[in-house]
């Protein structure tokens, strides 16, 4: 019999957050059932819900590219996909004594591809777009999901983030190479520069990062919201599963 790790737990229940976000609702109904999870349709989908529930460990960079849109344009505005099923760890008490005002704030970062129309033609850029600091999660990415949609309000003078002339958005390396197809534009290269000032290239996308304090330390970056344990009498069951099809069936590739 297979003995499964804490890492490989970790993974597991990443892994299905993933693909949990992926199913309309009777493909979750029907990844509950294959998880045991019997009752109502509303019971199944709580059941499913409390083990996919994660959380962030405070100081931690996590990628959150995939509940937005690859792009958005002036007739479809908003980006946000659905509000992710996570919650902001706890300060840790360490940072609390080094830095007793801190707040324990986050914030939504992003590197996006604007595409503009001039009088001299399209043109795209590369810039970047953040959300304002909170420590709730449906708050933040409200916020940024309005704040992105405002950038084409340019209609309304007290909309400081309007912006005349843009088209159309990317938030991903994919939205990028679809907008350079759709609009015939190049895709600008993205540098971005560490907390020691030193610039690399990166990537397109959207993250969740400490933010509303300044920080001198950086941070660490967690790839997954998986940190809830699964219910001992599944455990086994459910990584055993979710290993079988992360790959042949979702094209998610194994780390552990």
């Amino acid at each position: 019999m297979v003995e499964y790790t804490t890492a490989q737990e970790t993974e597991a229940t990443g892994i299905l957050s993933q693909i949990y976000s992926s199913l309309d609702r009777d493909g979750r109904l029907r990844l509950a059932e294959r998880l045991g999870y019997g009752g109502t349709d509303a019971s199944k989908l709580r059941s499913l819900r409390r083990i996919l529930a994660g959380e962030i460990r405070y100081g931690s960079k996590v990628n959150v590219t995939r509940f937005f849109r690859p792009t958005t344009t002036v007739d479809d505005p908003f980006p946000l996909r659905r509000v992710p099923d996570i919650r902001i760890g706890s300060v840790q008490p360490d940072r609390i004594r080094r830095n007793p005002d801190i707040g324990g704030l986050y914030q939504i970062v992003s590197q996006v591809m604007y595409v503009r129309e001039t009088e001299f033609g399209l043109v795209s850029f590369a810039s970047y777009f953040n959300s304002g600091a909170s420590r709730t999660i449906s708050r933040l990415f409200d916020d940024y999901n309005q704040r992105a949609a405002e950038v084409y309000q340019t209609d309304f003078e007290q909309n400081p983030r309007a912006s005349p002339g843009i088209i159309a958005i990317a938030f991903s390396d994919r939205g990028a190479r679809e907008l350079a197809q759709d609009y015939d534009v190049s895709i600008p290269q993205v540098i971005a520069t560490e907390n020691e000032g030193v610039q690399s290239v990166s990537s397109y996308g959207v993250a969740l990062v400490p933010g509303g304090t300044p920080t001198t330390q950086g941070y660490g970056r967690q790839s997954s919201f998986g940190t809830r344990r699964l219910p001992k009498s599944r455990r086994d069951e459910i990584i055993r599963y979710t290993r079988s099809v992360s790959k042949r069936v979702y094209g998610i590739p194994l780390q552990t």
